[in-house]
């Protein structure tokens, strides 16, 4: 395959990354289910979660797909960027192993989906039923954590670095990689979601759904970017 293919190629797989992580957000948003604040409101979230198991089972392959389809985009970089500072694989490496966390983060639906929901809304023996609850509230736990790390890896300290290092020659156009940096920046908010309560909460919130989707508008623009032929991005 010629660099030029392998660009489209890449380019093609970053669209589909985002078209996949746009699934997501519908998915979980039809589904609607809100992860309860105590333990005792367990009951009622899993036997909501069987009924909408289709829903966020789509809901973590679509997730999983779209961390797929990004590892091609970031390699597709690397490709044009890594003759300009022999620390080009430092983001690269960041990024995917903030890939790898958003995978884990999209994997737990799936056994929550076909394991523990359909296992619970069977079971009748009490110590199991509170097993159950408390393996649920510790994977939504472990997938919230791996979500919020993951995008912070990825975006504030991978794509933006990435941008960073190309800012100075410009091989990607100048302002997508101002949006990948505004998008770095304003993703940082996702660590306030973390301790915060109340209005603070809700505006690193917002934020964070911001950050969100401009990462998804800089993944289809440089997609298209890198379909198009552009001799800036040919190596040199």
């Amino acid at each position: 395959m010629s660099e030029k293919n392998f660009l489209k190629f890449c380019g093609a797989s970053s669209i589909l990354g985002a078209i996949a992580y746009i699934g997501t957000v519908v998915f979980s948003m039809i589904a609607n289910l809100e992860k309860p604040e105590t333990l005792a409101g367990m009951s009622a979230f899993l036997e909501n979660w069987f009924d909408a198991r289709i829903l966020m089972s789509a809901y973590g392959w679509c997730g999983i797909l779209g961390s797929l389809f990004t590892l091609p985009l970031i390699v597709g970089m690397y490709q044009v960027l890594r003759k300009q500072t022999p620390w080009q694989w430092a983001p690269v490496a960041i990024i995917f192993h903030g890939v790898l966390l958003l995978t884990i983060a999209y994997i737990i639906p799936l056994v929550i989906s076909f394991n523990l929901a359909p296992r619970f809304v069977v079971e009748t023996d009490p110590g199991l039923l509170s097993s159950i609850m408390v393996s649920t509230e510790a994977l939504r736990t472990i997938e919230d954590i791996c979500v919020k790390v993951g995008t912070i890896l990825t975006l504030p300290t991978g794509i933006s670095l990435m941008a960073i290092i190309d800012w100075k020659e410009s091989r990607f156009p100048r302002w997508l990689n101002i949006l990948a940096i505004v998008t770095g920046i304003l993703s940082l908010s996702f660590l306030g979601t973390f301790t915060t309560t109340g209005i603070v909460f809700t505006i690193f919130n917002i934020t964070s759904i911001v950050s969100l989707g401009l990462m998804l508008l800089w993944m289809i623009a440089i997609g298209i970017v890198l379909i198009l032929p552009m001799k800036a991005l040919e190596s040199e």
